[in-house]
């Protein structure tokens, strides 16, 4: 709502120019280029954090769920949240330090502050999985991928966020690059159950002993495609139409970039097939297959068209887990049939 506007009206601006004469942005006849960038760039940075919230948030739930731990520092995840939206309106200018047109510190302070609270999701993810009892199915392993990757990512920011070290061969390069693709496939494979209503092939992953190997995949996957790419931008190599042949020196390191580009596509494919095919099987998963939290796990599979037959009651932010604790508890109150327990006997306490 805050930032798309400044888009449009930079878009508007620019239809002006070509169609109705206007010279908002022609320097020659008292227009400013900056006025482009500004408009856009207020835009342009928010909508960094518009895609990746997405991601922090699957994150956030698949990492408690495949740990039975809550999530460690739910409030502070929260509230780190809602400063990375604040603060994220205020950075738009590093991305002009090479135009020479802004050369402002505020803009390298807020820059800088913005890795705090960014540094907050990624340790209450780390302290959520310390000790936890981890579980290796394959929405985990694509969300510790997406934790690597965030953290390998996230590095270019310290160069961003100085006027001095940010030049043409970190800015126009390729060497600012992140991917979201991990995450959006844990998304997939941990909802499938309760979008497709079938259960997901996951015969690479049968060998529970052989999963915790699989962890590295995802991320060094990735890395494999977006490494080789952004190693020439400290030097200088620029991004659009450079040359990568071999006489250049880059020619290997494209190569493993290209190969390793038409393997995650593959794996693309491979997991849009297992989609089809769930969605061809019977519609048998169970309601709840992961030990979910969340409430969307708490009606049967597929759900019924009103959700559930009573309001269930929220006392934490894991209602479903509180849910199954309790049915639970009242089962071992009430005791095998003929065992002669009334339901009135201490009952033994319920683990975290």
């Amino acid at each position: 709502m805050l930032a798309v506007p400044s888009l449009t009206a930079a878009l508007l601006m620019l239809l002006a120019d070509h169609h109705l004469g206007t010279v908002f942005f022609n320097p020659a006849h008292g227009g400013s280029i900056a006025n482009y960038l500004n408009t856009f760039w207020f835009f342009g940075h928010p909508e960094v954090y518009m895609l990746i919230m997405g991601a922090w948030e699957v994150v956030s739930e698949i990492v408690p769920v495949f740990s039975r731990k809550p999530l460690y520092g739910y409030r502070f995840v929260i509230l780190a949240l809602m400063l990375i939206m604040a603060l994220s309106f205020t950075v738009w200018g590093h991305h002009m330090y090479t135009t020479g047109l802004v050369n402002d510190s505020f803009f390298s302070v807020t820059t800088e502050l913005i890795s705090v609270p960014t540094g907050v999701l990624v340790l209450c993810w780390l302290f959520t999985l310390w000790k936890g009892k981890l579980s290796f199915e394959p929405p985990m392993l694509f969300a510790l991928g997406f934790i690597a990757m965030f953290v390998i990512g996230g590095i270019d920011g310290v160069w961003m966020a100085s006027p001095r070290r940010t030049s043409p061969s970190t800015t126009r390069t390729s060497w600012s690059r992140i991917s979201t693709t991990c995450c959006s496939a844990g998304a997939c494979s941990g909802s499938s159950p309760r979008c497709t209503t079938g259960s997901q092939d996951e015969r690479p992953d049968a060998q529970p002993e052989a999963r915790p190997m699989a962890v590295l995949a995802p991320a060094d996957l990735v890395q494999r495609d977006v490494l080789p790419h952004a190693l020439p931008g400290p030097v200088g190599h620029a991004a659009p139409g450079g040359d990568l042949s071999l006489s250049s020196g880059w020619g290997l390191t494209n190569m493993i970039e290209t190969i390793s580009a038409y393997v995650i596509a593959l794996s693309m494919l491979i997991g849009l097939v297992n989609i089809i095919i769930t969605l061809r099987k019977p519609r048998n998963a169970p309601a709840d297959p992961w030990g979910g939290n969340t409430l969307e796990w708490a009606t049967s599979s597929p759900p019924p068209p009103h959700n559930f037959d009573a309001l269930p009651e929220i006392h934490s932010e894991r209602p479903v887990r509180d849910l199954r604790l309790a049915i639970s508890a009242a089962a071992r109150s009430a005791g095998p049939p003929g065992s002669g327990r009334t339901g009135t006997e201490p009952r033994p306490e319920a683990g975290r």
